[in-house]
């Protein structure tokens, strides 16, 4: 099954490594590295490393989109982006001492006559029966309401996944019509309930409340604690403890790739849980759009920890 990825908001990822980032001081740069970003984009560049065929949509300024485009042509990614005069927005992302300072820019708004085009695209995509990912921020001027929309208008039997945050995934979890997944980190699901969400068992209940309304599967991120799979199957708690992190940029979209992956497959929930987490962990040795090789992962998805929970 083809998995098919939309990025509205898609980025250059400028990463640059400091010793110490300091307030008001002059700082050099002991690294720096420009990558083709974007959660849908970093989704589909996890897929394609693990040799699922993969397409991707969205906007993209044609000013700049060279690093956009070896990306597509070096993983063999269906490239259906919509281009628009004018430059793709850059995020910096400054790495010092282990921690990751993010400085993201807003993103170029589309025409209503863009997401027209875009419309049809995904429509392409679902009456091909592929599985579609839909992920990342929004541009400013955006509905909120344009996943729910997406959701709503949907065909019947339509595979979509959902992973946004803030004004937009509480309008998607508003409709009575839902998608068939959504990987929220527990922030943002805290963000949603209007809470902060304290441990396990909260994010249960919330999990299950979303499964009763007809979701088939909600998986909740949670750091270094793992991650919370739920289905109608049960709740599993996966965790993988890691030494040696690179990079923890991406490690979310390297999750809901492993989700899209499994779920394409039919997979029961344990293996979802298992290769989620191992496509999440994979990421974390890696810099840029990037998974170690596909054998790698398969060994790790095999040591994930998993245990029943509720």
């Amino acid at each position: 099954m083809k998995i098919a990825t939309l990025t509205v908001n898609p980025a250059i990822d400028e990463t640059i490594h400091l010793k110490k980032l300091e307030r008001g001081h002059v700082h050099r740069a002991e690294e720096a590295r420009f990558n083709a970003g974007g959660k849908g984009i970093n989704v589909a560049a996890c897929l394609a490393d693990f040799s699922v065929k993969t397409a991707v949509t969205g906007f993209l300024g044609s000013a700049n989109s060279r690093l956009f485009e070896e990306l597509f042509q070096s993983h063999h990614i269906e490239d259906r982006f919509i281009r628009y005069e004018g430059e793709t927005r850059t995020n910096i992302k400054i790495v010092d001492e282990g921690e990751t300072t993010d400085i993201n820019l807003q993103g170029v708004s589309p025409t209503v006559e863009e997401i027209a085009k875009l419309q049809n695209i995904v429509d392409d995509f679902i009456a091909e029966g592929a599985l579609i990912v839909m992920s990342g921020s929004l541009p400013p001027k955006m509905d909120p309401r344009f996943y729910r929309n997406e959701v709503e208008r949907a065909e019947s039997g339509a595979k979509i996944i959902v992973d946004c945050s803030g004004k937009a995934l509480q309008e998607l979890l508003k409709a009575e019509k839902l998608p068939l997944a959504i990987k929220p980190n527990i922030d943002e699901l805290s963000a949603f309930c209007g809470q902060k969400l304290e441990n396990e068992g909260e994010v249960l209940n919330i999990a299950r409340s979303l499964i009763d309304r007809g979701m088939k599967l909600v998986a909740v991120s949670m750091g270094e604690k793992g991650g919370l799979f739920v289905s109608r199957e049960g709740a599993i708690h996966a965790q993988y403890l890691l030494s040696g992190v690179k990079s923890t940029v991406g490690a979310g979209d390297a999750m809901v790739a492993g989700i899209a992956k499994s779920i394409s497959d039919n997979a029961k929930l344990e293996d979802i849980a298992r290769l989620g987490t191992a496509f999440a962990v994979g990421k974390l040795q890696k810099f840029g759009p990037a998974l170690p090789e596909k054998t790698i992962i398969e060994n790790l998805a095999q040591k994930v920890e998993c245990r029943r929970v509720g």
